[in-house]
C-alpha cells in the first residue's frame, strides 16, 4: 500500500533475467492526489461518481505520466529485496521498464441507474456488428488488410459476456479489445486494453505512454459515437416518384415503365381473339370427378 498510490504489486522472478512485474491503478493515484489538493469527489471503486471540481480533477489526470511510475518504483525497490545486489547495480544492471498492458477507461454516470441494465441491453444489440473489420478500422483508426500475402491477422469478432457476470460487449482487435459494461448498476463503462503497443505501430518502453493514452480515449470516444444506420440521402426528391408529363401522377413508378410494342395481328386473328373473349368458360368438373379421371 502506498501512500501516493494506493494499493499495488511488484511480482520478482527469481531465475536469470530476474525479471519483474509492476501492476498499478492511476485512478487510485488520481484520488489521492485530488484529496491533498482539497477536491471533493466520491469514489467507485477504480471510478469517479461524483466530483465537486471537474476541471481541476482532469488536470490532475492528464499530469500523471512516465515520470511518477518510474519515482513509485524507484522507491519500492529501495524498500524490498530482490535479486541484484549493490555490486550488480553499481555495475549497471537495473530494470528498464516497458509497457506489457495499459488500460484506458471512461466511466459516464447515468441519471436514471434504475434503466441502465435496459440501456445496456439496447446497447449490446446495436453493437453485435462492431467486430466486423470494416467497423474495427474506424474505432482503432487502422487500416485493415484483406489481401492473401500480409492479411491482418485478428479474429474480428464480438463476444457478448453474461454468465454470471454483469453484462459486457467486447470488440477485439490483435491483442487488444474494447469492452462496455454496466459498472456496479449506476455507470457505463467503457475500456480500451492494449496488451501488445506494436499493434499500433507504438514502442513498448514507457516514454512511449502518451502515445498509447492517445489510441485508448480516441479508441472509446469513437466507440460511443452515435453512428447513422443508413448512409442514403435524406432527401424528399429520393422519395417522390418522377413525374412525366402526360402521365398520370397519382400512378406509382412501376407503372411508368415504357411497354415494348407487341407483333402486329392481322384482321382474321383479331376476330377469333375477340370470340373467344365472349365465349362462356365450361364450368370445372367436380372433385370426385377429376379423381376419376386421373
Amino acid at each position: 500500500m502506498d501512500a501516493d498510490f494506493g494499493p499495488f504489486f511488484i511480482k520478482f522472478c527469481s531465475y536469470f533475467p530476474y525479471s519483474a512485474k509492476l501492476c498499478l491503478n492511476a485512478n487510485h493515484w488520481a484520488q489521492r492526489q485530488a484529496e491533498k489538493a482539497g477536491i471533493g469527489f466520491t469514489p467507485m471503486d477504480n471510478a469517479f461518481a461524483a466530483v465537486d471540481d471537474v476541471p481541476a480533477l482532469q488536470a490532475i489526470c492528464d499530469s500523471f505520466g512516465e515520470e511518477h511510475i518510474l519515482a513509485l518504483l524507484e522507491k519500492w525497490l529501495r524498500i524490498l529485496p530482490y535479486p541484484f545486489t549493490e555490486d550488480d547495480t553499481a555495475a549497471g544492471y537495473r530494470y528498464d521498464v516497458s509497457i506489457v498492458q495499459a488500460e484506458f477507461s471512461l466511466t459516464q454516470m447515468l441519471d436514471r441507474p434504475v434503466t441502465g441494465r435496459i440501456f445496456l441491453e439496447q446497447m449490446i444489440r446495436d453493437n453485435l456488428d462492431l467486430g466486423r473489420p470494416d467497423k474495427i478500422s474506424l474505432i482503432f483508426g487502422r487500416r485493415i488488410h484483406n489481401g492473401r500475402k500480409r492479411p491482418t491477422r485478428s479474429e474480428f469478432r464480438t463476444r457478448i459476456v453474461t454468465d454470471n457476470v454483469t453484462p459486457a460487449v467486447r470488440v477485439e482487435y490483435k491483442h487488444s479489445k474494447v469492452k462496455q459494461y454496466h459498472k456496479e448498476g449506476r455507470a457505463l463503462r467503457t475500456e480500451t486494453v492494449i496488451n501488445d503497443p506494436g499493434d499500433f505501430g507504438i514502442g513498448k518502453g514507457l516514454a512511449n505512454l502518451p502515445a498509447l493514452r492517445q489510441v485508448g480515449f480516441t479508441a472509446n470516444r469513437r466507440l460511443l459515437k452515435p453512428r447513422p444506420r443508413c448512409r442514403r440521402r435524406r432527401d424528399h426528391r429520393h422519395h417522390q416518384p418522377r413525374h412525366h408529363p402526360g402521365r398520370d401522377p397519382h400512378r406509382g413508378p412501376a407503372l411508368h415503365r415504357r411497354a415494348r410494342p407487341g407483333p402486329a395481328l392481322s384482321p382474321v386473328r383479331l376476330q377469333a381473339a375477340a370470340q373467344r373473349l365472349h365465349q362462356p368458360r365450361p364450368p370445372h368438373p367436380p372433385r370426385a370427378a377429376a379423381r376419376q379421371a386421373l
